[in-house]
């Protein structure tokens, strides 16, 4: 099974160095969207607001970005 890391990308960028086995890219698509989705609520819930372009990315092994989770895809926002 392939390994996918995801990347935080705040004000910082938190690496994940150990990785997460999924059967192929959009499992891990899934994850890292319901992930960002998760930090934006913390967000939210934190200051009332969130960044639209954090993100988490996901790499492989080699750190090449196979995709992009941005906290603005995420969420549809109303004002």
């Amino acid at each position: 099974m392939p390994q996918f890391h995801f990347d935080i990308h705040t004000t910082f960028i938190a690496r994940d160095k150990e990785g997460v086995d999924f059967p192929d890219l959009e499992a891990a698509k899934v994850c890292a969207t319901a992930g960002a989705l998760s930090l934006v609520i913390e967000e939210m819930r934190r200051d009332h607001r969130f960044s639209p372009n954090h993100s988490i990315k996901i790499t492989n092994a080699a750190g090449q970005v196979l995709h992009t989770a941005r906290y603005g895809d995420c969420v549809a926002v109303r004002v």
